[in-house]
């Protein structure tokens, strides 16, 4: 049965723009602190005054509240998130602020009670026109705490015709690279963010990614959110290449001409002419061919 347009919206999570880029303190240590805080903002509408205490069943995270991980699970992910705070940044004008993500979280009978810190209310109430949508579905399906990390990056750009570009210094920040990493680029792409874009590729969400170089080394990653921006790229570059090859084209034949002026050309052993004699003769041919026929020829035949 499909949804009504009320249920969607309920699995959508909305919060700013620097809320989703915001790096948090601490790494998570388990795919579930982020699938609940992405599943509890499913549940706010941007219209209350103030937050409410939200719930959540621990089966709709995929977990079963009778198997007896699941309270180790949650306890361990909870007690993370209840310390959580996110580094919110304006990287152009240099400034951050660190807020608590939560006032309040606690787990009771299979489910998750929590209530989000008031000073997060600019970045999940207040809310300016471009903030970020989240699909928890499709977020569900993440398998991997950098995937995840990697996937609110990306959506944090809401147009899909937009090409972000991220030096490689932020990509280190967000995914807190070991200092082995940082300084060999093979290493982090191989362990880290080959594995991470899987993981969003794996959960639907398109994306194609182009390494920028100075040199030979890896600057920065700039990120194709749309097929139609990446095929006009393409059709782009297979037009400049028709333009270059013309271009090697006629300077070839230029240096045929000056030769066979000269009479350094080269004559073919098969058919004793040089190349530039060969296109004009085959030139010629053509020419004839399709010249109109003198009444003399036409009675002939």
């Amino acid at each position: 049965m499909a949804l009504s347009e009320v249920e969607k919206r309920k699995k959508k999570a909305r919060r700013s723009n620097a809320l989703a880029r915001a790096k948090s303190e601490k790494l998570a240590k388990s795919v579930w602190e982020e699938r609940i805080i992405i599943r509890l903002l499913c549940q706010l509408s941007g219209r209350e005054k103030k937050f409410p205490v939200l719930s959540i069943p621990v089966y709709e995270l995929g977990l079963d509240s009778t198997d007896g991980r699941t309270y180790k699970y949650i306890k361990t992910a909870c007690g993370r998130l209840g310390a959580t705070t996110k580094i919110i940044e304006d990287v152009q004008n240099k400034t951050f602020t660190v807020i608590p993500y939560f006032a309040e979280i606690k787990y009771q009978n299979g489910v998750i009670f929590a209530q989000f810190n008031a000073k997060m209310r600019p970045h999940l109430l207040e809310l300016k026109p471009g903030f970020t949508t989240t699909d928890y579905e499709q977020f569900r399906r993440l398998k991997t705490i950098n995937g995840q990390i990697l996937y609110n990056l990306l959506h944090s750009w809401n147009s899909r015709t937009a090409t972000p570009e991220l030096p490689i210094e932020r990509l280190h920040e967000l995914f807190s690279a070991t200092k082995y990493q940082k300084q060999h680029w093979n290493n982090f792409r191989q362990k880290t963010l080959d594995p991470a874009m899987e993981d969003v590729r794996q959960a639907g969400y398109w994306f194609e990614p182009k390494f920028i170089k100075q040199g030979r080394n890896i600057i920065a990653v700039q990120f194709l959110l749309s097929i139609e921006t990446k095929l006009a790229e393409e059709k782009q570059q297979r037009k400049d290449k028709q333009t270059e090859t013309g271009k090697l084209f006629a300077a070839c034949t230029r240096c045929i001409f000056e030769k066979h002026q000269m009479g350094e050309c080269k004559p073919n052993m098969r058919t004793k002419l040089c190349k530039f004699c060969v296109a004009n003769n085959m030139r010629g041919s053509a020419e004839m061919e399709d010249a109109p026929q003198s009444d003399e020829v036409a009675d002939e035949k």
